[in-house]
């Protein structure tokens, strides 16, 4: 058992790293379409170490880990691929290598790259609400604190001028984080 821990602590690690890769990328990238890539590939690589990291703790919860693994590698590229396509019909169009740097305020319109006080606030609070989620010894805590969590990354999205990933955690990104991966023991 000290081997599947190790293991599964190992995965909670990796997943907590493409977790702050991608939202590092979210803040980073110029446009929808970097963004959707930034966010789409770093969380789904996430969910899958930190949601397999819980079932190896847990192997009870092993057969639930993987088929909500395989609902995961089936429903984020779907969503990612519609997201797209509705920026591209909407006339959306990607920001080009020369379009990327401009020398206007050294930065593409869309904000890619500041960090103002209150969006490094939300940040610091998230951090707080997910260690606080981890270490609550109740679910339904642990899910308030998740929920509380999107609830803000919904609001960075909007701070970082990305509705279109806002309206995705607000209606679906709430699948790989809220009531599926339960507090540690």
């Amino acid at each position: 058992m000290i081997i599947l821990d190790i293991l599964g602590y190992a995965l909670l690690s990796i997943g907590a790293f493409f977790f702050f890769m991608g939202g590092l990328g979210m803040l980073r990238m110029p446009d929808v379409f970097n963004r959707l890539q930034a966010g789409t590939k770093a969380t789904t690589l996430g969910s899958f170490s930190v949601i397999l990291g819980v079932g190896l703790i847990n192997p009870q919860w092993l057969l639930k880990t993987v088929i909500i693994v395989a609902f995961i590698a089936i429903t984020n590229p779907v969503g990612s691929s519609a997201i797209a396509r509705t920026a591209l019909k909407k006339g959306i169009t990607p920001i080009t290598y020369e379009e990327s740097h401009k020398e206007a305020d050294g930065l593409p319109e869309g904000g890619g790259g500041r960090v103002n006080v209150f969006s490094f606030i939300i940040g610091v609070v998230m951090v707080g609400l997910a260690i606080f989620a981890i270490e609550a010894k109740k679910l339904l805590t642990s899910v308030i604190m998740l929920s509380a969590m999107g609830l803000l990354s919904v609001i960075l999205f909007v701070i970082m001028k990305a509705p279109d990933v806002a309206i995705t955690e607000a209606s679906v990104g709430a699948g790989p984080y809220h009531g599926h991966i339960p507090p540690l023991p």
